[in-house]
C-alpha cells in the first residue's frame, strides 16, 4: 500500500514538473510597445505602468525587467517616504514623475527650501543622522535591490538589446543598450547599494556640542556588523558586474557606432583593469591579497577582515590621535595588515615617489 502510494505520489510530482516546463510566457508586447510611445512621449509614469504590468505577467520578460528597474529607481524620488523626508527640509515634491521631470521643476522645487529651518546647530539638529539613516534604510536600500534584482533578471537574457531610440533621448540619434551597459549599470547600483550599508552601520546622533564625548557616537548599531557584510557582498558584486561588463563588451562584434559604451580600443588596458578587478574582489572574499601598485611597489590588502569585523567604536581612532598615536592602529582595522606603523607608513609613501 505504502508503495503503490509513493509511487502516485512521484507521477503527480513528475506532472507537475513537466507542466511547469511547458507553460507558455504571457505575450506582453502590447505593454512593451505601449511603454516606449509613452517614453518618446516623455510620459514616464505611463511607461511606468506599463513595465511594471509586462513584469507581473511575465516576471522574465529582458526589456520588462530593464525598463521597470531604471523607471523604479526615478519613481523613489516622488514616493510617500521621499515626499516625508523633503518635507523635512521644507521642500513640497510631486507625487509623478511627469510632473518632477517636467521644465525647472527641479529647479523650482530646490528654491523653496528654507535653508534658515535646516540650518542646525551641533546641540539641536533640525533633522538627525539617524533620521537620514532610517530613510536609507528603508526607501533606498529596498528601491535599489528591486532594480538591481530586476537587472540580475536582464543578465540572464544574453541577447539582450535595447534602443533608446533619438526621440526618447531628444539627441540626433539612436543608442544601443546590450549587456555591457546593464553590467555597467548593476556595476553602478551596487556600488551605491554598498555605500549606503556602510551608512548605516554605525551610530552618528549625537545630542551635545561635542559628538566625539558622546559613548555612542561612532559606534556600531545592534545591526551594523550584518551592515557591514551586506556593504562587502555589494562590492563583491559590483567587481563581478565591473569584470562581466568589460568581458562581455570585448566579445561583441556588432557595429559599436551606436552603443552607449564601445569597446576598448586598446585589449592591454581592459586587461590591466581586469587584473586589479580581480586582486581587489579576492581581498574581498578571502583576505589578504598582495596587489601591484607599480612595478617596484607593492602592497597586502585586507579588505575582508575590514568588514568581517567591523571597527566596534571609530572614537578609538580619535582618542589614540589625541594621545600622540599611542596604541593607535595604523592598519587601519587590518586593510594593510603590514603597514603597523608611522615608519612603515612613511617608507610605503616615500617608495609611491
Amino acid at each position: 500500500m505504502l508503495k503503490r502510494y509513493l509511487i502516485v505520489v512521484l507521477l503527480m510530482f513528475s506532472v507537475a514538473i513537466a507542466g511547469c516546463g511547458t507553460q507558455n510566457k504571457v505575450d506582453v508586447t502590447q505593454d512593451l510597445v505601449a511603454a516606449q510611445t509613452n517614453l518618446e512621449n516623455g510620459n514616464l509614469d505611463a511607461a511606468m505602468s506599463s513595465y511594471n504590468a509586462a513584469v507581473s505577467a511575465d516576471p522574465t520578460n529582458a526589456e520588462a525587467n530593464f525598463g521597470a528597474a531604471m523607471l523604479g529607481v526615478l519613481q523613489v524620488a516622488v514616493d510617500d517616504n521621499t515626499r516625508s523626508f523633503a518635507g523635512k527640509f521644507n521642500v513640497s515634491l510631486p507625487t509623478n514623475l511627469n510632473t518632477l521631470l517636467s521644465t525647472n521643476a527641479a529647479a523650482k522645487a530646490s528654491s523653496v527650501i528654507n535653508f534658515a529651518t535646516i540650518k542646525q546647530s551641533a546641540a539641536s539638529p533640525a533633522i538627525t543622522p539617524g533620521e537620514v539613516q532610517a530613510y536609507i534604510k528603508n526607501t533606498l536600500i529596498p528601491a535599489l535591490d528591486t532594480a538591481l534584482s530586476r537587472l540580475a533578471n536582464v543578465e540572464s537574457n544574453p541577447d539582450f538589446k535595447y534602443i533608446v531610440t533619438a526621440k526618447m533621448s531628444k539627441s540626433a540619434k539612436d543608442r544601443e543598450i546590450d549587456l555591457g551597459e546593464i553590467y555597467a549599470l548593476d556595476m553602478l547600483g551596487s556600488f551605491i547599494k554598498a555605500g549606503l550599508h556602510e551608512a548605516i552601520a554605525y551610530n552618528w546622533d549625537y545630542s551635545t556640542s561635542n559628538p566625539l564625548a558622546e559613548t555612542s557616537f561612532g559606534t556600531l548599531k545592534s545591526d551594523g556588523a550584518a551592515n557591514m557584510l551586506s556593504a562587502k557582498d555589494a562590492y563583491i558584486r559590483m567587481f563581478t558586474k565591473w569584470a562581466d561588463g568589460l568581458n562581455s563588451i570585448a566579445a561583441e562584434t556588432d557595429d559599436q557606432s551606436d552603443d552607449c559604451i564601445p569597446k576598448y580600443i586598446n585589449s592591454a588596458e581592459k586587461d590591466s583593469f581586469l587584473k586589479y578587478i580581480n586582486l581587489v574582489k579576492n581581498s574581498l572574499e578571502n583576505g589578504a591579497t598582495t596587489i601591484d601598485i607599480n612595478s617596484d611597489v607593492n602592497m597586502v590588502v585586507n579588505l575582508k577582515t575590514f568588514y568581517s569585523s567591523p571597527v566596534p567604536d571609530w572614537k578609538v581612532y580619535y582618542n589614540a590621535a589625541k594621545n600622540n598615536y599611542k596604541d593607535f592602529d595604523f592598519t587601519i582595522n587590518g586593510i594593510f595588515p603590514e603597514l603597523t606603523t608611522p615608519v612603515k607608513w612613511n617608507n610605503f609613501i616615500v617608495s609611491l615617489k
